[in-house]
């Protein structure tokens, strides 16, 4: 008896290592034969870097070796954005049990390791399913256990979260929460199921919070839908508190990242997003997503015409399905829960819509088995006289002749044998031909029909690799046939960074994935309709499908690893410029200038330089002023670049050194540049009107507003600021023989447009701007390329200085839509100019400011970093830094705390005292003493629960009633608000546009 337990539980451990080392080894072998393929490290220095990962996870990785050197404290950086609190960001990006992964490449080479960490995490999460499948559904075949594993490792959300990469623990914690849910409700214990809560919360708190909006009204339909009515208050309260719990376990992290998150740029109001337009292109994104889970979504679709809605399970499922796709297919939805606004990410929650697919799929699969006889075999056997049933073994085959399915029926002689000399008597041996012919036909019936199926595999083969070579544009690829394929195929390559790239990046492409759908649909629904009316054995369709199926995955894995390709050979370039003189550079806290965005906006954080440049997701608003009043370039309210702006903005802000590619021969000559170093593929230049990072100035008054449309104004009164004297802009009248009238198509309405065309013709080198003086309330706009990017004249467009070379023209088309108002080239000669802030005038405002320039050290301890400077001032002066006044920073004079003078440009403004003064600004992040206070305050609270639990059951049965009377307000609230409110708006403007 112990030796059959041995056995069994060596058989359960096999049924769970099988599977996830088959699907390792696949992951691993799949993985690194493409990083070969596409020569990816560890083959050579090319990296799978990319997006979000180069940009986000990988710069703030690279920061902790700094914090170990001693150069920056663990949440606050010099080096980015003027100056930031790295706090939200770190918790954002790096809250994962990988991210060790990241630190064994050491400094500098963060950006190869996620060669390595993708496809370990890729492996944890088909393991994840297997041990969903192993526990909630042990009856289910392994072979079955294997490509559905798989399937879910290459799900589409993996494609919207890998550049994110921790996004991915969300799809390893899934099946464990649908475990721990199970386990909840057969025991009644939380813990496992708030584990689960608490572990997503801590990989992202924004994204965990916001899905609540859609898994807590889920559980709690659950209770209504598949609870019995005497155990659905309990049910209630157990799945609350376990919410509770969840909550208040990850409140050390919750909080303070909450906090960072209301201080960034990238809050807003929770109802401002509801008024945004509608279109069809981000539902093509979306479904690319969506459809790339073919099987999954197939199935989905058999389990609710099998179930129609007729059990419990079903119909709780059925609604399970709304609310979680809701955010997918109405923005509204998504937009309102996330407080963001890009239409390709409505697949941030696919977490959700994954591990549901993954369930259902499994409840279709689970009772499919690989023997059993076909309805072919079994009329064949069915015909079988009693004399041949009844027929004495014959000496080859002691089983006899019924129970050898799915083996060749005797033949000849041996069959007359098998019959028996009594059998003979009766006609045996006629029976035995008859059995032998029916189970010809039957054999030859099962074989086509597997013969078909072989095909259809084959044929999607064929249609896969077409695809492949159509989206990576491979050359001498002939295929003939497939000529319509690829032209239909084809249009994935007009996205602007073509399918690998777009389809890694959640930017979609339905054009292939809609193909890979109908080949997987093509051999999945006749094996569906096959095994349901048992027309060929499983053993025969499990190949068929598995050939597609694997074809599918490892056209997935291509496109994981070359959509995702970087060439790191920018940043060694870069590295080796920039240490060629930066040691030398006389102004120690200068700034370097991506000029043409050829770096990551968090270059800075990688190569050891420092920029106004930054890309976070919870960057401090505050970090935006200096950039926005200058107009440099920027990605919505994530990133900050150092490309555009103006030269006064350069000087401003530090920027000393410019990074220029000169591939294709290009060059950047300007008077006031000096080509510092070259490479092959990269230059530097020194920028000789930089202003000193540390002045001294006599006014407090920076009366400028942190936006681009009051431009003009903010210049004087920073010139003025400055200690400049005069007007900052020269003016040059617009010549009449630069205007003249142009008729101009409107491309959105196909309207003929009467404009007033202007030549701007470069008089000087600098900052030259179109100025304007016509009125503002006669609808005039103006453009610069096509007429559907016009704009309010009120926000006229300042010419970025790098193109304002002298003896260069720029043009200008302006119009009105006021049909009561004509505008004429004479009004436009009369009521507009070019200004230009001069080079002579920057050069004479930078040699002053360097007569008062003063020095400062900064200096990091693990949780401050202080700034400190001697400075000698006259009455009435100020000490002015050129760095973010991050929100906490304090300031002490002599000792003595004076406050940060508040300006438009939010930096560093502290007032001085006559004489000699010690000043030392000192920022020290409060946001670890937030987590430490909801540290104690949820030891705290989840002891009382435990006390109460255990200790004192009359509570709990007094508050049951009501806890579960509120969860019930709760997730009706959340469906009317969350919900039911976004799709009536959505509705209503998807009537509008159809109307």
């Amino acid at each position: 008896m112990e030796t059959v337990k041995q056995n069994a539980r060596l058989r359960r451990i096999l049924s769970f290592l099988v599977p996830v080392a088959f699907c390792t080894a696949f992951i691993f072998a799949l993985f690194f034969g493409m990083l070969y393929a596409f020569d990816v490290f560890p083959f050579s220095d090319r990296t799978m870097s990319q997006y979000d990962l180069l940009a986000q996870i990988v710069p703030y990785a690279e920061h902790l070796f700094d914090v170990a050197k001693g150069e920056a404290s663990l949440f606050y950086s010099t080096r980015v954005g003027g100056g930031m609190d790295v706090f939200g960001t770190l918790v954002y990006c790096l809250l994962s049990p990988f991210t060790f992964l990241f630190f064994l490449f050491g400094e500098g080479n963060v950006y190869y390791a996620a060669s390595v960490i993708l496809p370990v995490k890729l492996a944890c999460i088909a393991a994840a399913a297997v041990v969903l499948i192993r526990v909630r559904f042990p009856e289910m075949h392994v072979l079955l256990t294997i490509p559905v594993a798989l399937l879910y490792a290459f799900c589409g959300y993996m494609f919207v979260s890998n550049t994110y990469i921790n996004w991915m623990d969300l799809l390893i914690y899934m099946p464990l929460g649908v475990l721990a849910f199970g386990h909840m409700r057969r025991t009644g214990r939380v813990r496992w199921f708030a584990l689960v809560i608490a572990a997503c919360i801590y990989t992202c708190f924004s994204l965990t919070c916001f899905s609540m909006f859609i898994s807590y009204p889920v559980f709690a339909a659950y209770g209504f839908l598949a609870v019995d009515k005497t155990e659905r208050r309990n049910y209630l309260f157990k799945m609350s508190l376990a919410y509770f719990c969840g909550v208040v376990a990850a409140l050390p992290v919750m909080v303070p990242a909450l906090l960072a998150f209301l201080r960034s740029g990238r809050s807003g109001g929770i109802f401002s997003f509801l008024s945004s337009e509608i279109g069809v292109s981000p539902y093509l994104s979306k479904f690319s997503y969506i459809f790339s889970d073919s099987l999954f979504v197939l199935l989905v679709l058999v389990y609710f015409v099998k179930t129609r809605f007729r059990t419990k399970e079903s119909r709780f499922l059925g609604v399970a399905g709304l609310f979680i796709m809701l955010p997918v297919l109405v923005d509204e939805c998504c937009m309102l829960m996330n407080m963001g606004y890009y239409l390709s990410y409505s697949l941030r929650f696919g977490f959700l819509n994954a591990v549901y697919e993954l369930y259902i799929a499994c409840l279709v699969l689970e009772k499919v088995r690989f023997d059993g006889r076909t309805r072919f075999l079994s009329a064949a056997e069915g015909e079988l006289s009693p004399a041949v049933l009844s027929a004495p073994l014959y000496a080859d085959d002691p089983s006899g002749v019924q129970k050898t399915y799915g083996m060749p029926a005797p033949k000849g002689k041996d069959a007359t044998r098998a019959a028996g000399e009594e059998g003979k008597k009766e006609g045996g041996h006629a029976a035995a031909k008859a059995l032998e012919k029916k189970l010809r036909r039957a054999y030859l019936a099962e074989g086509g029909l597997a013969v078909l199926l072989a095909a259809l595999a084959l044929f999607g083969v064929a249609v896969v690799y077409e695809v492949y070579c159509v989206v990576r544009g491979l050359d001498g690829v002939d295929l003939g046939f497939w000529g319509g394929l690829s032209s239909w195929v084809d249009s994935v390559r007009d996205l602007s960074t073509g399918f690998s790239s777009s389809f890694a990046h959640s930017l979609g492409g339905l054009g292939a994935i809609a193909v890979l759908f109908f080949v997987v649909a093509l051999v999945a629904v006749p094996a569906m309709f096959f095994h349901k009316f048992r027309l060929v054995r499983l053993k025969f369709i499990y190949p068929c499908l598995a050939v597609v199926l694997f074809a599918q995955v490892c056209f997935y894995g291509s496109q994981l690893v070359c959509g995702n390709l970087f060439n790191p050979v920018r940043y060694q370039e870069y590295n080796s410029l920039y240490e060629r003189f930066a040691a030398e550079a006389e102004e120690e806290h200068s700034r370097v200038k991506d000029y043409g965005a050829y770096l990551s906006d968090n270059q800075p954080l990688i190569t050891d330089s420092s920029s106004y440049s930054l890309f976070s997701s919870v960057a401090d608003r505050g970090n935006y002023a200096a950039n926005l009043v200058f107009g440099y370039g920027f990605n919505g309210v994530n990133a900050l670049k150092s490309r555009g702006g103006t030269v006064f903005g350069d000087c401003l802000l530090g920027y000393k050194y410019y990074f220029f590619q000169t591939e294709n021969g290009a060059s950047l000559e300007r008077e006031y540049l000096k080509k510092a170093a070259q490479e092959e593929h990269f230059a530097m230049y020194e920028n000789t009107l930089v202003f000193p990072s540390a002045f001294t100035v006599s006014s407090s008054g920076m009366s400028v507003t942190p936006e681009y449309d009051f431009y003009f104004k903010n210049m004087q009164y920073l010139y003025e600021f400055l200690g400049g004297e005069g007007e900052v802009f020269t003016t040059f009248a617009i010549s009449p023989s630069d205007v003249s009238y142009v008729n101009v198509t409107d491309e959105e309405t196909g309207e003929t447009v009467r404009t007033v065309f202007v030549k701007v013709r470069i008089r000087e080198s600098g900052d030259a701007s179109f100025y304007s003086e016509l009125p503002l309330d006669k609808g005039i706009r103006y453009y610069t390329s096509t007429i559907s990017d016009s704009r309010d004249i009120s926000s006229v467009k300042t010419y970025t200085y790098h193109d304002a070379d002298p003896g260069r023209y720029y043009y200008m088309y302006l119009y009105s839509t006021d049909e009561d108002y004509e505008l004429t080239a004479e009004e436009v000669i009369e009521k507009c100019s070019v200004k230009f802030i001069t080079v002579d005038t920057l050069r004479s405002l930078s040699q002053k400011l360097w007569e008062r320039a003063q020095t400062y050290t900064v200096e990091n301890s693990l949780l401050s970093t202080s700034y400190r400077a001697s400075v000698t001032a006259g009455e009435g002066e100020y000490l002015f830094l050129n760095s973010v006044a991050v929100r906490g920073m304090k300031a002490y004079v002599n000792g003595k705390e004076v406050g940060l003078i508040d300006n438009g440009l939010n930096m560093i403004l502290v007032p001085l005292s006559a004489g000699e003064n010690e000043v030392e600004i000192v920022y020290t992040s409060a946001y670890p003493l937030y987590g430490g206070v909801t540290v104690l305050f949820s030891a705290a609270a989840l002891a009382a629960v435990a006390f109460v639990l255990k200790k004192k059951e009359n509570w709990v049965r007094a508050i049951e009633k009501p806890v579960a009377v509120l969860s019930v307000g709760l997730a009706a609230a959340v469906v009317a608000v969350f919900m039911v409110v976004p799709t009536v708006a959505f509705l209503v403007k998807l009537l509008g546009l159809v109307l």
